[in-house]
């Protein structure tokens, strides 16, 4: 798998703690454990997107958002 994303360090603790996760588009989504308050300290946006995602970050996209139970929920 390729993941090739660069995130900012709060993006990135975050999506190593399975807190935010990125859907098929890119778009950022967020678990409700982050506060509306912690979102805007964090610089976290709705609708908020990767720049770029290819075809081959699929696999590692979708196999991230299945360690997320928060979607499924």
């Amino acid at each position: 798998m390729n993941a090739g994303f660069l995130l900012s360090a709060n993006l990135d603790a975050l999506f190593d703690a399975y807190l935010l996760s990125f859907d098929e588009t890119g778009t950022l989504r967020v678990s409700a454990a982050v506060s509306m308050e912690e979102r805007v300290r964090l610089g976290l946006n709705e609708g908020q997107k990767l720049r770029w995602v290819d075809a081959k970050h699929q696999p590692y996209l979708h196999a991230h958002r299945m360690k997320c139970a928060w979607l499924a929920a």
